[in-house]
């Protein structure tokens, strides 16, 4: 599912001609990108093997954001041995029996899932770009105080929800529609899933209620409701999909991404963003109401978020957060202030200055003398893994490798070399 102004375009790889939302964007045409310009990479994914761009429409300013993922391989006999005497090897390295290519499958599959967000806001950007993670842990007095003023205050239009379950929108995407009014629910595939690879399957539960903004708002009243939900999901996936209920996931986030109920749905092989720690699952949630009937409404809850987030403010704000940041031009570890209600990171050293929500373009990392200290010192390097990896200084064919976590946690590790040549000990980073 997605709000309407995500337009999903899916390459020719996909199998699949591509599906605009039906109903009232029946007016949307799809994008020419090349009436667009690269403006900047705001993030990416290697889990998913993704990456999100800004780009700029040239003739009327307007931006958008290009979402693109690595399709999954279609595990399908027929399909391979159409791909597999077409493709195209370029050597990368050869050892005894390990030979180790770049394949080029052709055109047919090539083809990239791609969302594009057009026209897209400033919230959409802070959204997609790169964040330094925190960790919130709300309490009932937090929900009470902090967060519901401000989804009263800030939460964005739902109407694109009411769109889709009366019907007016992403009709195409819809699998079933239980329209009670208290039990009821829209099962629908997520924008995230192409709808073809069974293995990537993402689908999303939204129910009928309007009442109900998030699993906070959970008590033992909507245990029939979550347990139909269950109950009908696992009962259509297996019999559309071939999925028995222990091969899936069901599960709510919290904090969610619109507030109205909904829950996500996948397959279990499928790493969806989000599904790990955000995540809490549904089967635990009915259980926990049937044993304490107010669970939700006074357990504390734990949260991640970016910096830049609204809400992620309001609990530094409270002092209900500690944020640790390593400054980005001379890396020592900057302390948080609090100067009249703007809360920012201000390094002893440097004298580097940066408000909370504030964004880091470039940033200085720790020397890699420090990198030994911070590993165990020099001889560490006595235990890495070799690699065939070229040293810069003297060409060199093979380095040592140690990873370390030096940036926000969404973020990928930064790979630390060390050239294997013993008269030459050259280190460098990735």
């Amino acid at each position: 599912m997605g709000q309407p102004n995500d337009n999903e375009i899916c390459s020719a790889g996909d199998g699949r001609p591509a599906k605009m939302p039906r109903g009232e964007d029946d007016h949307i045409s799809a994008v020419d990108l090349s009436k667009f310009i690269f403006k900047e990479v705001l993030g990416g994914d290697p889990g998913r093997k993704s990456i999100f761009i800004l780009i700029e429409n040239v003739e009327n300013k307007t931006q958008a954001i290009l979402i693109m993922d690595k399709l999954a391989f279609a595990e399908n006999g027929d399909v391979i041995s159409v791909w597999l005497p077409a493709t195209k090897l370029e050597v990368k390295a050869i050892n005894d029996i390990y030979h180790n290519y770049i394949a080029y499958l052709g055109d047919q599959f090539s083809g990239v899932k791609t969302t594009i967000i057009y026209p897209c806001t400033e919230k959409h950007i802070i959204k997609y770009r790169r964040k330094e993670l925190y960790i919130a842990y709300e309490t009932s007095e937090d929900y009470r105080n902090i967060t519901l003023p401000y989804i009263k205050e800030k939460a964005v239009s739902l109407q694109w929800v009411y769109n889709v379950l009366e019907g007016k929108s992403e009709v195409d995407r819809a699998i079933h529609h239980d329209k009670d009014p208290i039990t009821g629910f829209l099962l629908a595939m997520d924008l995230k899933w192409s709808g073809t690879e069974v293995d990537s399957l993402y689908l999303q539960a939204i129910v009928n209620r309007r009442d109900i903004p998030s699993v906070r708002a959970l008590n033992s009243e909507h245990l029939p409701l979550l347990k139909n939900i269950r109950d009908s999901v696992y009962s259509i996936v297996e019999e559309k999909y071939g999925l028995e209920s222990s091969q899936i996931k069901m599960y709510f986030h919290y904090q969610p991404s619109y507030f109205h109920l909904h829950v996500h749905v996948i397959n279990l092989k499928y790493e969806a963003p989000a599904s790990g720690m955000t995540s809490i699952p549904l089967e635990e949630v009915i259980s926990n109401l049937e044993i304490w009937p107010d669970f939700y409404e006074k357990a504390t809850l734990m949260f991640m978020n970016g910096k830049q987030d609204p809400i992620m403010e309001k609990f530094v704000a409270a002092g209900r957060v500690n944020m640790l940041m390593f400054c980005p031009t001379c890396g020592r570890l900057t302390t948080l202030e609090d100067a009249g209600g703007q809360f920012k990171f201000v390094c002893s050293g440097c004298h580097f200055k940066m408000p909370v929500n504030g964004e880091i373009r470039s940033r200085i990392y720790p020397r890699l003398k420090d990198i030994d200290d911070v590993l165990g010192g020099p001889n560490v390097w006595e235990n890495a893994q070799v690699t065939e990896e070229r040293c810069p200084k003297c060409s060199h064919d093979r380095a040592y490798f140690m990873q370390l976590q030096t940036r926000s946690a969404d973020e990928p590790m930064t790979i630390f070399y060390r050239c294997a040549n013993v008269d030459c000990a050259h280190r460098w980073k990735d």
